[in-house]
């Protein structure tokens, strides 16, 4: 058994125990300080990239900016699809509507936690995939004017 302080108070845990670096903190931590996000068709956890403490933080920080920032008007469309909610309610799937791709996501800077407008579910999703990287999102688009032939 080795001590790690985690969460201002000391924790002891099994050095046998898989450790993990938190995105945020950047400490090396056991696996049980992470969050699970969700299960596996075989079982396995995946856990977030954020420690339980620094995803907290985050959290907190997000819900005070839902909180201070009033919500698009009915008529608002996103700033990528271009699409109002009307129009994302019916190009949408029951199952996409019910994972939340219908509502307004705050999109916000996720080094700085500044806010940066509303996105939909999609347009959010797609720029968390490229980890808001340009460079990478500038090599999508190469990559699709370059091998695209006979699409649009």
């Amino acid at each position: 058994m080795e001590q790690l302080e985690i969460f201002s108070k000391t924790t002891f845990f099994d050095t046998n125990q898989e450790l993990k670096v938190c995105g945020s903190c950047q400490r090396s931590l056991p696996l049980s300080a992470f969050p699970n996000s969700y299960h596996r068709k075989d079982g396995t956890k995946n856990v977030f990239n954020k420690c339980k403490t620094c995803k907290s933080k985050e959290t907190s920080l997000i819900e005070k900016i839902k909180n201070t920032t009033p919500s698009p008007p009915p008529e608002y469309e996103c700033p990528i699809c271009q699409r109002t909610q009307e129009e994302l309610l019916g190009s949408l799937s029951k199952n996409e509507r019910h994972v939340g791709h219908v509502k307004w996501n705050l999109d916000h800077n996720h080094e700085t936690l500044e806010f940066r407008g509303w996105l939909c579910g999609k347009c959010n999703s797609a720029l968390g995939w490229f980890n808001d990287d340009i460079t990478l999102l500038h090599r999508a688009i190469d990559y699709l004017q370059n091998n695209s032939k006979g699409f649009k």
